[in-house]
């Protein structure tokens, strides 16, 4: 569902969109419907993916329940307060960790709609040849980003490595979670006496 609710926002942007410049834009109207279709496609492809791994994300937890759903709980307000200790490069870092593929399929479309607004302003090419341009260069900017998300998994192995001993055990800092289980679980349990017993009272 997250990945069809993106697909119908990034339509609901483009198809009005590709409409007015239609009827409003003469080289618009000039261009060959495969470009026409490419630039729709740069907008509905990137919500699209994104929706779908945020969905992902969220049906994964709710799957968590009973102690594992309060360990996640735990978890997640330590990052937030973790969020604000980080530094700019490391918030950078830890965005893009945790939301790599739609970091990629933005870049990508990012590259490939500024590759093909360059390669169109040219006065000289005919439209078959800034299409061409437009696609050597999307291509080599696609493998460029290729690229940097390797670097950004191999650097995340890499600190998983130095992590690890001459055994190659890797050695997890002290998980005190079970604690903030057992706290929370004795909270409960007194709200539930001060309820009986206010409930005896009355």
């Amino acid at each position: 569902m997250g990945g069809l609710k993106g697909l119908a926002g990034g339509l609901a942007a483009s198809i009005p969109a590709a409409y007015y410049l239609q009827h409003k834009s003469t080289y618009y109207r000039n261009l060959q419907p495969s470009l026409k279709a490419l630039g729709i496609i740069l907008v509905v492809l990137p919500p699209c993916v994104i929706s779908a791994e945020k969905a992902g994300i969220a049906y994964e937890q709710k799957q968590w329940k009973d102690v594992a759903k309060m360990d996640l709980d735990v978890q997640q307000r330590r990052q937030g307060a973790n969020w604000d200790n980080l530094t700019p490069r490391q918030k950078l870092s830890d965005f893009v960790r945790r939301h790599e593929y739609g970091v990629i399929v933005g870049s990508w479309a990012v590259a490939l709609t500024g590759a093909l607004r360059y390669a169109l302003k040219d006065p000289i090419q005919s439209i078959t040849q800034k299409v061409v341009q437009a696609r050597v260069w999307a291509q080599g900017l696609t493998i460029g980003i290729i690229i940097a998300a390797g670097i950004l998994t191999q650097a995340q192995r890499s600190r998983v490595y130095e992590e690890e001993d001459d055994r190659g055990v890797r050695r997890l800092p002290t998980d005190h979670s079970w604690m903030d289980v057992l706290q929370k679980r004795e909270k409960e349990k007194e709200r539930a006496k001060s309820g009986t017993l206010t409930a005896n009272e009355v």
